[in-house]
């Protein structure tokens, strides 16, 4: 058995999603600046106008030096080593602060992790909060509930994966391929070797005992031992189709 099930993709790390929403920020400042319609309507209606195309040029030289500036001034290295500063300075305030039962979770606790699952409490914890907005305690409840099944899901499926690679390691040594395909010739399974040899063997039986039953029966008393020994013969003969 060959465990060949597709690997789930990797999910998003809170460094990878503080250094996506960085990098969004930083690429509204290079973006290109366009005059709105009514600028231009007013420029259009202006008695002196200014050029459209100076306006252009001048935008277009405008869009370069604010995309050199944001490759210069945010590269993607400065955005990851930010990214890890913030994410460094919530792990420090979590690990001075102390959380009493009426306060809320830490801000960067990581809800794909099992230990910061099950640190959450099962109900909202600030309790003066429970008759002020009670859909949104409801809501808490119901997706802590949510996170502790998945715990228990996910539990399930290392369990069964590790109880599948057992498997697969145990029956290693009934391979004759190199793809696994297959198990030992001498192993007995429908439509094995084995199988075959034994149905070979019926037909060869039958074969013997049609020849047997043909014989011609012995006229003298010289032949009745010879007889007597075919009738034995065929009598095992028989016994051993009856048992096929």
């Amino acid at each position: 058995m060959a465990l060949n099930a597709p690997v789930p993709h990797a999910l998003p790390t809170v460094i990878s999603l503080k250094q996506a929403f960085l990098e969004s920020q930083t690429r509204l400042l290079s973006r290109d600046l366009t005059p709105t319609r009514r600028w231009r309507a007013d420029n259009a209606a202006a008695v002196e106008p200014l050029p459209v195309a100076g306006i252009d040029d001048a935008l277009l030289g405008l869009a370069q030096i604010l995309q050199q500036h944001a490759r210069r001034i945010y590269p993607p290295q400065s955005t990851r080593l930010i990214a890890e500063q913030i994410d460094k300075l919530y792990q420090t305030e979590d690990e001075t602060t102390t959380w009493d039962s009426d306060e809320l979770i830490a801000t960067n606790a990581d809800l794909t992790d099992e230990k910061s699952i099950a640190s959450c409490p099962p109900t909202w914890p600030l309790s003066k909060d429970l008759d002020a907005l009670p859909m949104e305690a409801k809501r808490y409840a119901d997706h802590v509930s949510v996170l502790n099944a998945l715990v228990a899901r996910r539990a399930q499926v290392h369990e069964r994966v590790e109880q599948l690679r057992r498997l697969s390691k145990a029956i290693q040594p009934f391979r004759i391929s190199d793809n696994g395909l297959g198990l030992q010739e001498n192993v007995v399974t429908r439509g094995g070797e084995v199988e075959r040899e034994l149905e070979r063997m019926r037909m060869l039986l039958v074969r013997v005992s049609g020849r047997i039953a043909s014989l011609p029966t012995p006229n003298n008393e010289g032949g009745k031992e010879s007889h007597s020994i075919a009738g034995a013969e065929a009598d095992k003969t028989q016994q051993l189709l009856r048992e096929f």
